[in-house]
């Protein structure tokens, strides 16, 4: 765990014993606000008054206020930090109150022979300060000499500069008789650009089409969640949820209301609390059995330092009848094992009325893949938000990575490739704005989502697809694998873990690599197949790269993915991978507006089944031939598509074994019941096919067309002794003739169950 950084403070006597923290909340001069540009300082400030008896340590003032800027001028541009107000308490102190009693002018004078950067800047900065707990009633502190803090600037406007006073020469401090009572030892303030409040929601809809997801099976109730991100504290009132359908311009009926918000933060060094969203759940039952395109929104209602309202919407199909269809007899934390040179049935169920077609598809995920990303430490950038500045700074590196790959304009200032380019910190701090980066506790999923994409339309970059899913269990974990693996796609990971005091922390972190493998175990009693996955990242923590650590990928008591040797609480353990946040370009698919059917996917998917939908409620099967396919590790999709020509998905995690581990504890087991497939394949005229038999028993095996129906018997309950056997097919159907070219299935059925392999008759 790494403290929370804060800088050094210069004494400028023995007096000085320590530093007192006042943390102070915000108010807006309405003077900052009048000028082109706007920005947000953070103030750090350090005041000496025990030599003049008033207190016996110095004062530490941290706080947050506006500067306006005017236009840039041809031979200088003047600036003004106007509206500086910081108000708070302190122990000890009682309330403090810093106010700027009259606009501070500020000078950006550029070296000769021109108005070109690098330019000399600085403020003369005044103000007073209450202490009511210290000083008479209406008494203040305030200096007479201004403190002149200056930077070196290389753009305009001059974000993600640090003013600073000069140590060597403390400002003297008056009270209001005109007595000196202390001086300032250290002035500086940080310029950030100011970010008004947005609202961000977030419908739970399938991974690829726009279809809402129920909270569980059968219920039909969908949750919809909210944040609003800002880097200024506000007081929200209360979050309003409501819902029309698509395209009517209906007003919104209500459906949520919600005061008390419960969203997970991220923070490396506070527990992973609540705060920050908001949800509401809505009935599906709302739609027509056939579903609608629905629009949803919400509404904040702002109150301190403001009082308004911000609104955001989001469009997506809803359905009451469970129309995601399923795989039927195949658990979700179950992890498919298909032997190779095999054919296998999958049932798959669906429950729509009416389907056009249906389909398997698997796509092999990568051995192994690897991005080179810029290491960038959350600890080095020189703000009090250092400590939970990991979800900005795994934001950085992902766009960095962007930014190397095609997209320059990203680590420019407002996507202006003239001006110099942004440092991956300037990329993280402005990020820190975007995210609502709170310094106490971090900051949301959403917020995260919700900085990157103001993040990328700040730079003039529109139509680019930032979501987030949970990972629950080992097919979450590949489908962020394939996530990673696409062409126009970045991964974020979102860690948790928890400390030895008991406390639940997060982290995020920049994947960059990661491999994985499919093997079998024979024990004495059965085959067992076995994935193994391993993952790089960029860690903000001291902003290691992914050429120093290679995690292997656990599952907990709960199949909670983990990383194993990786953990955030000081202590040996794994980290739970519980979520990941993509980044897409505008090829990726996504954008604004109505949401598509089906956006743009991976071309790797490789389709080993398709015809037309049965009967609603019942499972169809699928078969899949592993002939021909290598050993690894898969995802198993199932397809149906809809009247109205909207897909749906299942999706399962499966493997081909690449390599047997022979644990050694048993004899070599006998061949297993089981059928191998069809030599040659394609065939003409006649086929081969190959079974094995654990013992002597009843074998029935037939031919059935790509429709079920029955072709041709092969074997009808003939009793075979265990071991390998072969059966012929000339090609011809139960009435003796020559059946048609096409796609055949091979059924093998007895006491051990039931296999199958596809067969290809060309003439």
């Amino acid at each position: 765990m790494h403290p929370l950084k804060r800088p050094a403070l210069v004494p400028c006597s023995a007096s000085v014993l320590m530093a007192l923290l006042i943390l102070f909340a915000l108010t807006i001069d309405a003077r900052a606000l009048v000028y082109g540009e706007d920005e947000r300082i953070d103030v750090y400030m350090v005041i000496s008054l025990p030599a003049y008896g008033i207190f016996d340590a110095p004062v530490s003032l941290i706080g947050t206020a506006f500067v306006g800027w005017n236009d840039p001028g041809i031979d200088f541009m003047e600036t003004e930090l106007a509206g500086i107000s910081l108000t708070g308490y302190a122990e000890g102190l009682g309330p403090v109150r810093l106010d700027g009693p009259a606009p501070s002018p500020g000078i950006v004078s550029p070296p000769e022979p021109g108005p070109d950067f690098p330019a000399e800047s600085f403020f003369d900065v005044f103000f007073q300060i209450e202490l009511p707990e210290l000083l008479p009633p209406g008494g203040y502190i305030y200096n007479s000499a201004p403190i002149h803090a200056s930077s070196w600037i290389v753009q305009w406007p001059p974000y993600y500069e640090t003013y600073e006073s000069d140590l060597a020469v403390p400002t003297p401090l008056f009270d209001n008789t005109g007595i000196q009572v202390g001086e300032v030892l250290v002035w500086r303030h940080d310029h950030t650009p100011y970010y008004p409040p947005t609202a961000h929601i977030n419908a739970p809809m399938d991974k690829y089409s726009d279809l809402l997801v129920p909270i569980e099976n059968e219920i039909p109730l969908v949750e919809v969640t909210a944040d609003l991100i800002t880097n200024v504290p506000c007081d929200v009132l209360s979050a309003t949820f409501g819902w029309r359908f698509a395209g009517t311009g209906d007003p919104f009926i209500d459906f949520g209301f919600d005061t008390d918000d419960s969203a997970p933060r991220f923070s490396t060094i506070n527990e992973m609390g609540t705060g920050g969203g908001w949800s509401a759940f809505f009935d599906l039952n709302n739609l027509p059995p056939e579903g609608a395109q629905v629009e949803f929104e919400v509404n904040f209602e702002v109150g301190w330092p403001w009082h308004y309202s911000i609104r955001d919407t989001v469009y997506c199909f809803g359905d009451p009848t469970f129309p995601l269809p399923d795989f039927w007899d195949w658990p979700t934390d179950s992890i498919g094992y298909f032997r190779p040179d095999s054919l296998y049935g999958i049932p798959v169920l669906h429950y729509e009325d009416w389907i056009a077609f249906r389909e398997l598809r698997v796509l092999p995920l990568a051995p192994a893949h690897q991005r080179t990303l810029t290491p960038i430490d959350q600890l080095g950038l020189g703000t009090d938000r250092d400590s939970v500045s990991c979800a900005p700074t795994a934001g950085a590196c992902c766009l960095k990575y962007w930014a190397d790959n095609g997209h320059p304009e990203i680590e420019h200032p407002n996507g202006d490739t003239s001006k110099p380019k942004m440092t991956p910190e300037q990329i993280a701090r402005e990020l820190q704005g975007l995210m609502g980066t709170n310094d106490s506790t971090g900051t949301t999923a959403s917020g995260i989502m919700g900085g990157i994409e103001d993040y990328l339309d700040n730079h003039g970059l529109d139509g680019w697809d930032v979501d987030g899913w949970y990972v629950d269990d080992a097919e979450d974990l590949a489908e962020m694998f394939e996530e990673f693996e696409a062409d126009s796609e970045d991964v974020i990971i979102l860690l948790q873990d928890t400390t030895a005091s008991g406390d639940t922390i997060g982290h995020a972190v920049t994947m960059g690599s990661k491999s994985s493998s499919f093997y079998e175990v024979i024990t004495e009693e059965a085959y067992i197949g076995c994935i193994r996955h391993n993952v790089d990242f960029m860690d903000p923590w001291g902003g290691g790269s992914t050429a120093d650590n290679d995690y292997p990928v656990d599952y907990d008591e709960n199949g909670q993915p983990a990383t194993s040797g990786y953990d955030l609480g000081g202590k040996s353990g794994a980290a739970k991978i519980f979520g990941y946040i993509k980044v897409s370009p505008p090829e990726g698919g996504g954008g604004d507006g109505p949401a598509m059917m089906l956006p743009a996917e991976s071309d790797k998917w490789i389709t080993v089944d398709t015809g037309p939908g049965g009967p609603p409620g019942q499972p169809d099967t699928l078969y899949w031939s592993t002939a021909g396919f290598e050993g690894g590790v898969y995802l198993m999709e199932a397809r149906v598509q809809d009247a109205g020509g909207r897909m749906r998905r299942a999706i399962r995690l499966c493997g081909v074994p690449e390599y047997t581990v022979d644990t050694g504890e048993h004899e070599t087991p006998g061949a297993g019941t089981m059928l191998h497939g069809s030599y040659p394949n394609p065939f003409n005229p006649t086929a081969t096919i190959r079974f094995s038999l654990s013992g002597r028993m009843k074998v029935t095996i037939a031919v059935f067309d790509i429709s079920g129906r029955l072709v041709k018997r092969l074997l009808a309950d003939e009793v075979r002794d265990a071991g390998d056997h072969a059966v012929v097919w000339d090609g011809r159907n139960e009435a003796g003739a020559r059946a048609a070219s096409g796609v055949y299935f091979c059924m093998m059925k007895t006491a051990d169950g039931t296999s199958g392999a596809k067969l290809i008759l060309l003439r």
